[in-house]
Protein backbone atom coordinates (compact mmCIF):
# COMPACT_ATOMS: atom_id res chain seq x y z
CA UNK A 1 0.00 0.00 0.00
CA UNK A 2 1.47 3.19 -1.06
CA UNK A 3 2.04 6.41 1.14
CA UNK A 4 -1.19 8.44 2.26
CA UNK A 5 -1.08 11.55 0.17
CA UNK A 6 -2.28 14.78 2.27
CA UNK A 7 -2.60 18.44 1.24
CA UNK A 8 -2.26 20.66 4.36
CA UNK A 9 -3.27 24.64 3.00
CA UNK A 10 -2.77 27.51 5.32
CA UNK A 11 -3.64 31.40 4.39
CA UNK A 12 -0.25 32.53 5.67
CA UNK A 13 2.98 30.93 7.41
CA UNK A 14 3.40 33.96 9.59
CA UNK A 15 4.87 33.79 12.65
CA UNK A 16 2.15 32.66 15.32
CA UNK A 17 0.35 30.22 16.99
CA UNK A 18 -1.29 28.85 14.15
CA UNK A 19 1.76 29.02 11.93
CA UNK A 20 3.91 27.11 14.32
CA UNK A 21 1.31 25.01 15.11
CA UNK A 22 1.10 23.51 11.58
CA UNK A 23 5.09 23.27 10.97
CA UNK A 24 5.27 21.16 14.00
CA UNK A 25 2.79 18.82 13.08
CA UNK A 26 4.43 18.48 9.37
CA UNK A 27 7.92 17.87 11.28
CA UNK A 28 6.76 15.17 13.18
CA UNK A 29 4.57 13.67 11.28
CA UNK A 30 5.31 9.75 10.49
CA UNK A 31 6.71 10.11 6.88
CA UNK A 32 6.45 5.98 6.44
CA UNK A 33 2.61 6.51 6.18
CA UNK A 34 2.19 10.31 4.69
CA UNK A 35 3.10 12.17 2.05
CA UNK A 36 2.38 15.74 2.52
CA UNK A 37 1.90 18.85 0.64
CA UNK A 38 1.94 22.78 2.04
CA UNK A 39 -0.12 25.24 0.32
CA UNK A 40 0.28 29.05 1.54
CA UNK A 41 0.14 32.17 1.06
CA UNK A 42 2.95 35.57 0.98
CA UNK A 43 3.76 35.79 4.54
CA UNK A 44 4.78 39.16 5.96
CA UNK A 45 7.21 37.28 8.90
CA UNK A 46 7.97 34.39 8.11
CA UNK A 47 9.82 31.95 10.28
CA UNK A 48 12.11 30.75 7.68
CA UNK A 49 14.40 28.92 9.80
CA UNK A 50 11.36 26.77 10.84
CA UNK A 51 10.13 26.80 7.28
CA UNK A 52 13.49 25.37 6.24
CA UNK A 53 13.96 22.71 9.05
CA UNK A 54 10.63 21.42 7.58
CA UNK A 55 11.52 21.75 4.35
CA UNK A 56 14.91 18.98 4.62
CA UNK A 57 12.44 16.45 5.84
CA UNK A 58 10.80 16.05 2.10
CA UNK A 59 7.55 17.96 2.71
CA UNK A 60 6.64 19.86 -0.68
CA UNK A 61 5.93 23.76 -0.17
CA UNK A 62 3.81 25.30 -2.84
CA UNK A 63 3.40 29.13 -2.50
CA UNK A 64 -0.04 30.54 -3.74
CA UNK A 65 0.50 34.24 -4.43
CA UNK A 66 -3.37 34.83 -4.85
CA UNK A 67 -4.05 33.21 -1.51
CA UNK A 68 -4.32 36.65 0.87
CA UNK A 69 -6.14 37.52 3.91
CA UNK A 70 -7.91 40.26 2.91
CA UNK A 71 -11.00 39.56 0.68
CA UNK A 72 -9.90 39.96 -2.78
CA UNK A 73 -12.51 38.71 -5.48
CA UNK A 74 -10.63 38.11 -8.27
CA UNK A 75 -7.72 36.95 -6.44
CA UNK A 76 -9.97 35.07 -4.69
CA UNK A 77 -11.00 33.54 -7.81
CA UNK A 78 -7.68 32.82 -8.91
CA UNK A 79 -6.11 31.34 -5.11
CA UNK A 80 -9.65 28.72 -5.76
CA UNK A 81 -8.29 27.83 -9.28
CA UNK A 82 -4.77 27.19 -8.24
CA UNK A 83 -5.96 24.68 -5.56
CA UNK A 84 -8.34 23.16 -7.44
CA UNK A 85 -5.86 22.04 -10.01
CA UNK A 86 -3.40 20.77 -7.77
CA UNK A 87 -6.26 18.56 -6.04
CA UNK A 88 -7.66 17.75 -9.38
CA UNK A 89 -3.67 16.95 -10.63
CA UNK A 90 -2.86 14.94 -7.59
CA UNK A 91 -5.40 13.10 -6.10
CA UNK A 92 -4.88 13.71 -2.42
CA UNK A 93 -6.83 11.46 -0.27
CA UNK A 94 -6.88 14.05 2.93
CA UNK A 95 -7.01 17.95 2.18
CA UNK A 96 -6.74 19.43 6.06
CA UNK A 97 -7.24 23.22 5.55
CA UNK A 98 -5.95 25.92 8.71
CA UNK A 99 -7.24 29.23 9.23
CA UNK A 100 -10.24 31.16 7.59
CA UNK A 101 -9.88 31.92 4.63
CA UNK A 102 -7.80 29.18 3.47
CA UNK A 103 -10.37 27.00 5.11
CA UNK A 104 -13.19 27.94 2.60
CA UNK A 105 -11.10 28.21 -0.39
CA UNK A 106 -9.35 24.96 0.42
CA UNK A 107 -12.65 23.27 0.91
CA UNK A 108 -14.38 24.44 -1.81
CA UNK A 109 -11.64 23.30 -3.97
CA UNK A 110 -11.70 19.98 -2.92
CA UNK A 111 -15.50 19.61 -3.37
CA UNK A 112 -15.53 20.68 -6.97
CA UNK A 113 -12.84 18.59 -7.45
CA UNK A 114 -14.81 15.22 -6.46
CA UNK A 115 -15.63 13.51 -8.76
CA UNK A 116 -16.89 9.64 -9.41
CA UNK A 117 -14.54 7.11 -7.32
CA UNK A 118 -12.38 10.79 -5.99
CA UNK A 119 -13.56 11.58 -2.94
CA UNK A 120 -10.58 13.35 -0.49
CA UNK A 121 -11.25 13.85 2.92
CA UNK A 122 -11.58 17.02 4.16
CA UNK A 123 -10.07 18.58 7.66
CA UNK A 124 -10.79 22.25 8.75
CA UNK A 125 -8.34 23.49 11.87
CA UNK A 126 -9.91 27.18 12.46
CA UNK A 127 -7.14 27.47 14.87
CA UNK A 128 -9.87 29.71 16.57
CA UNK A 129 -12.30 31.50 14.75
CA UNK A 130 -13.04 34.75 13.47
CA UNK A 131 -16.82 35.33 14.46
CA UNK A 132 -16.29 37.97 16.99
CA UNK A 133 -13.23 40.34 17.92
CA UNK A 134 -11.58 40.55 14.58
CA UNK A 135 -14.71 42.08 12.51
CA UNK A 136 -16.72 44.41 12.33
CA UNK A 137 -21.23 42.83 12.97
CA UNK A 138 -21.18 42.16 9.79
CA UNK A 139 -18.58 41.60 8.43
CA UNK A 140 -18.46 38.58 11.21
CA UNK A 141 -21.67 37.21 10.68
CA UNK A 142 -21.24 37.05 7.10
CA UNK A 143 -17.73 34.60 8.00
CA UNK A 144 -20.43 32.86 10.10
CA UNK A 145 -22.60 32.12 7.48
CA UNK A 146 -19.91 31.06 4.72
CA UNK A 147 -18.63 28.64 7.82
CA UNK A 148 -22.22 27.08 8.23
CA UNK A 149 -22.00 26.59 4.52
CA UNK A 150 -18.32 25.03 4.34
CA UNK A 151 -19.04 22.69 7.54
CA UNK A 152 -22.24 21.06 5.34
CA UNK A 153 -19.47 19.17 2.87
CA UNK A 154 -16.85 18.77 5.60
CA UNK A 155 -15.82 15.55 7.14
CA UNK A 156 -14.11 16.99 10.46
CA UNK A 157 -13.61 20.17 12.36
CA UNK A 158 -10.94 20.47 14.81
CA UNK A 159 -10.97 22.76 17.24
CA UNK A 160 -8.28 23.53 19.64
CA UNK A 161 -9.97 23.00 22.62
CA UNK A 162 -13.65 21.58 23.87
CA UNK A 163 -14.46 25.09 24.78
CA UNK A 164 -13.50 25.95 21.13
CA UNK A 165 -15.92 23.11 19.83
CA UNK A 166 -18.69 24.50 22.42
CA UNK A 167 -18.62 27.75 21.01
CA UNK A 168 -18.66 26.41 17.07
CA UNK A 169 -22.33 24.58 18.21
CA UNK A 170 -23.70 27.37 19.89
CA UNK A 171 -23.07 29.50 17.15
CA UNK A 172 -24.64 27.28 14.98
CA UNK A 173 -21.53 26.11 12.93
CA UNK A 174 -22.53 22.80 12.86
CA UNK A 175 -25.64 21.18 15.51
CA UNK A 176 -23.97 17.80 14.59
CA UNK A 177 -21.66 17.25 17.74
CA UNK A 178 -19.92 14.35 15.89
CA UNK A 179 -18.94 16.61 12.98
CA UNK A 180 -16.14 17.94 15.59
CA UNK A 181 -13.22 16.96 17.36
CA UNK A 182 -10.24 18.78 19.69
CA UNK A 183 -6.66 18.45 19.27
CA UNK A 184 -4.62 20.78 21.51
CA UNK A 185 -2.12 22.75 19.87
CA UNK A 186 1.36 20.87 21.17
CA UNK A 187 4.67 22.65 22.21
CA UNK A 188 7.67 21.69 22.13
CA UNK A 189 8.29 21.27 25.97
CA UNK A 190 11.82 19.52 25.90
CA UNK A 191 13.23 22.39 24.18
CA UNK A 192 11.91 25.17 26.89
CA UNK A 193 12.24 22.72 29.60
CA UNK A 194 16.10 22.61 28.80
CA UNK A 195 16.19 26.57 28.10
CA UNK A 196 19.71 28.31 29.84
CA UNK A 197 19.16 31.98 30.42
CA UNK A 198 22.12 34.34 32.08
CA UNK A 199 19.13 36.37 33.45
CA UNK A 200 21.97 39.50 34.05
CA UNK A 201 23.08 38.73 30.56
CA UNK A 202 19.74 39.27 29.19
CA UNK A 203 19.00 42.18 30.88
CA UNK A 204 21.93 43.88 30.16
CA UNK A 205 21.58 42.77 26.24
CA UNK A 206 18.14 44.34 26.39
CA UNK A 207 19.56 47.23 28.03
CA UNK A 208 18.21 47.01 31.25
CA UNK A 209 19.06 47.57 34.59
CA UNK A 210 19.84 44.31 36.59
CA UNK A 211 17.70 44.20 39.37
CA UNK A 212 14.77 45.56 37.32
CA UNK A 213 11.37 43.60 38.04
CA UNK A 214 9.40 42.92 34.66
CA UNK A 215 6.19 42.16 33.17
CA UNK A 216 5.87 41.31 29.66
CA UNK A 217 3.82 39.93 26.53
CA UNK A 218 4.64 38.26 23.21
CA UNK A 219 2.47 38.47 19.92
CA UNK A 220 1.87 40.21 16.96
CA UNK A 221 0.86 43.85 17.19
CA UNK A 222 -2.65 43.58 15.94
CA UNK A 223 -6.32 44.87 17.34
CA UNK A 224 -7.32 41.41 18.14
CA UNK A 225 -4.17 40.60 20.27
CA UNK A 226 -5.68 43.87 22.38
CA UNK A 227 -2.16 45.30 23.42
CA UNK A 228 -3.84 48.75 23.48
CA UNK A 229 -5.15 47.48 27.39
CA UNK A 230 -2.16 46.11 28.34
CA UNK A 231 -0.66 49.33 28.10
CA UNK A 232 -3.75 51.76 29.33
CA UNK A 233 -3.40 49.12 32.46
CA UNK A 234 0.50 50.42 33.32
CA UNK A 235 -0.55 53.60 34.77
CA UNK A 236 -2.51 52.16 37.83
CA UNK A 237 -0.02 49.43 38.66
CA UNK A 238 2.76 52.24 38.68
CA UNK A 239 0.94 53.90 41.09
CA UNK A 240 2.15 50.86 43.50
CA UNK A 241 5.03 49.62 41.67
CA UNK A 242 7.02 52.48 39.96
CA UNK A 243 9.86 50.74 39.09
CA UNK A 244 8.71 47.97 36.93
CA UNK A 245 8.98 47.71 33.13
CA UNK A 246 6.63 46.13 30.72
CA UNK A 247 7.55 44.67 27.84
CA UNK A 248 5.84 43.66 24.26
CA UNK A 249 7.87 41.19 22.31
CA UNK A 250 6.16 41.36 19.01
CA UNK A 251 5.88 43.56 15.71
CA UNK A 252 2.51 44.19 13.22
CA UNK A 253 0.55 47.13 11.77
CA UNK A 254 -0.19 48.17 15.33
CA UNK A 255 3.16 49.22 16.34
CA UNK A 256 2.96 52.83 15.49
CA UNK A 257 -0.20 53.52 17.08
CA UNK A 258 0.53 51.47 20.57
CA UNK A 259 4.40 53.67 20.65
CA UNK A 260 2.37 56.88 20.46
CA UNK A 261 -0.12 55.60 22.75
CA UNK A 262 3.25 54.91 25.57
CA UNK A 263 4.28 58.40 24.66
CA UNK A 264 0.83 59.88 25.22
CA UNK A 265 0.64 58.00 28.70
CA UNK A 266 4.74 59.11 29.16
CA UNK A 267 5.60 55.50 29.45
CA UNK A 268 8.47 55.84 27.51
CA UNK A 269 10.44 54.15 30.70
CA UNK A 270 8.10 51.71 32.08
CA UNK A 271 7.33 50.24 28.53
CA UNK A 272 8.99 49.23 25.43
CA UNK A 273 8.42 47.29 22.25
CA UNK A 274 11.01 45.13 21.53
CA UNK A 275 9.85 44.11 18.26
CA UNK A 276 10.55 40.34 16.48
CA UNK A 277 12.57 38.79 18.61
CA UNK A 278 14.82 35.10 17.98
CA UNK A 279 15.11 34.65 21.76
CA UNK A 280 11.40 35.31 22.91
CA UNK A 281 11.65 32.41 25.22
CA UNK A 282 14.63 33.67 26.36
CA UNK A 283 13.11 36.65 27.10
CA UNK A 284 9.71 35.33 28.52
CA UNK A 285 12.46 33.25 31.09
CA UNK A 286 13.40 36.47 33.28
CA UNK A 287 9.82 37.72 33.60
CA UNK A 288 8.18 37.98 36.35
CA UNK A 289 4.78 37.76 35.01
CA UNK A 290 3.34 37.11 31.75
CA UNK A 291 -0.07 38.79 30.31
CA UNK A 292 -2.10 38.37 27.33
CA UNK A 293 -4.60 40.79 26.65
CA UNK A 294 -6.66 38.93 23.31
CA UNK A 295 -10.00 39.52 22.45
CA UNK A 296 -10.43 36.31 20.69
CA UNK A 297 -8.22 33.39 21.33
CA UNK A 298 -7.61 30.13 19.71
CA UNK A 299 -5.54 28.64 22.98
CA UNK A 300 -2.61 30.81 22.86
CA UNK A 301 0.28 28.69 22.67
CA UNK A 302 2.69 31.28 24.34
CA UNK A 303 1.00 30.63 27.21
CA UNK A 304 2.31 27.06 27.67
CA UNK A 305 5.38 28.40 26.62
CA UNK A 306 5.31 30.80 29.51
CA UNK A 307 3.92 28.29 32.12
CA UNK A 308 6.55 25.92 31.38
CA UNK A 309 8.88 28.67 32.29
CA UNK A 310 7.04 28.65 35.68
CA UNK A 311 5.60 32.09 34.87
CA UNK A 312 2.11 33.01 36.56
CA UNK A 313 0.13 34.55 34.00
CA UNK A 314 -2.40 36.77 33.58
CA UNK A 315 -4.67 36.50 30.39
CA UNK A 316 -8.36 37.19 29.52
CA UNK A 317 -11.20 34.93 29.84
CA UNK A 318 -11.94 34.55 25.89
CA UNK A 319 -11.37 31.58 23.35
CA UNK A 320 -9.52 28.53 24.64
CA UNK A 321 -7.61 30.83 27.03
CA UNK A 322 -9.59 28.74 29.94
CA UNK A 323 -8.91 25.72 28.80
CA UNK A 324 -5.20 26.17 29.07
CA UNK A 325 -4.83 28.96 32.12
CA UNK A 326 -6.60 27.32 35.29
CA UNK A 327 -8.01 30.61 37.06
CA UNK A 328 -6.59 31.37 40.67
CA UNK A 329 -4.17 28.41 40.18
CA UNK A 330 -1.95 28.94 37.43
CA UNK A 331 -2.68 32.13 36.87
CA UNK A 332 -5.49 34.50 36.68
CA UNK A 333 -8.40 35.45 33.83
CA UNK A 334 -9.63 38.87 33.85
CA UNK A 335 -12.22 40.33 31.31
CA UNK A 336 -11.06 41.10 28.18
CA UNK A 337 -11.28 45.00 27.09
CA UNK A 338 -10.58 45.88 31.37
CA UNK A 339 -7.16 47.82 32.05
CA UNK A 340 -8.62 47.91 35.65
CA UNK A 341 -9.19 44.40 35.98
CA UNK A 342 -6.20 43.75 34.33
CA UNK A 343 -4.20 45.97 36.71
CA UNK A 344 -5.94 44.85 39.44
CA UNK A 345 -4.65 41.50 39.19
CA UNK A 346 -1.03 42.23 38.43
CA UNK A 347 -0.70 44.66 41.49
CA UNK A 348 -2.88 41.22 43.36
CA UNK A 349 0.22 38.92 42.31
CA UNK A 350 2.90 41.22 42.93
CA UNK A 351 1.64 41.63 46.47
CA UNK A 352 1.86 38.41 47.26
CA UNK A 353 5.35 36.72 45.91
CA UNK A 354 4.21 33.27 47.83
CA UNK A 355 1.37 33.13 45.48
CA UNK A 356 3.51 34.09 42.50
CA UNK A 357 5.75 31.39 43.18
CA UNK A 358 2.96 28.30 44.00
CA UNK A 359 1.21 29.56 40.35
CA UNK A 360 4.49 29.17 38.30
CA UNK A 361 4.98 25.70 39.67
CA UNK A 362 1.34 24.58 38.88
CA UNK A 363 1.48 25.92 35.80
CA UNK A 364 4.88 24.17 34.38
CA UNK A 365 3.01 20.63 35.36
CA UNK A 366 0.01 21.92 33.84
CA UNK A 367 2.01 23.13 30.44
CA UNK A 368 3.38 19.14 30.50
CA UNK A 369 -0.34 18.18 28.45
CA UNK A 370 0.26 20.20 26.14
CA UNK A 371 3.27 18.39 24.32
CA UNK A 372 3.40 18.35 20.78
CA UNK A 373 3.69 14.58 20.59
CA UNK A 374 0.36 14.40 22.36
CA UNK A 375 -0.97 16.63 19.55
CA UNK A 376 0.94 14.68 16.67
CA UNK A 377 -0.54 11.18 18.18
CA UNK A 378 -3.69 12.61 17.68
CA UNK A 379 -3.45 13.50 14.38
CA UNK A 380 -2.56 10.57 13.02
CA UNK A 381 -4.97 8.98 14.59
CA UNK A 382 -7.49 11.36 13.48
CA UNK A 383 -6.75 10.60 10.17
CA UNK A 384 -6.67 6.88 10.18
CA UNK A 385 -10.13 6.57 11.54
CA UNK A 386 -11.29 9.16 8.90
CA UNK A 387 -9.65 6.98 5.75
CA UNK A 388 -11.26 4.09 7.25
CA UNK A 389 -14.38 5.01 7.44
CA UNK A 390 -14.16 6.33 4.08
CA UNK A 391 -13.11 3.12 2.99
Amino acid sequence: MGKIKILHIITRLDRGGSSFGVLRNLFKLRKDRFDFTLMFGPSLEPDKEMIESVRKTGIIFILNPYLVRAFSPVKDFLALLKIFFLIKNEKFDIIHTHTSKAGILGRLAAKLATTGRYRPIKIHTPHGHVFYGYYGFFLSKLFLIVEKWAAGFTDKIVALTERGIQEHIELGVSKEKSKFTSILEGVDLNKIANLKTDTVEKKKELGLPEGVKLIGSAGRLEHIKGYRYFIEGIPTVRKYFPDYIFLLIGDGSLRDELQHRIDSLGLQQNCRILGWRKDVDEIISILDIFVLTSLNEGMGQVLIEAMMLEKPVVATNVGGIPSVVIDGETGILVPSKSPGALAEAIISLLNNPERMKNMGIAGKERAKLFSVEVMVEKTEKLYEELLESHG
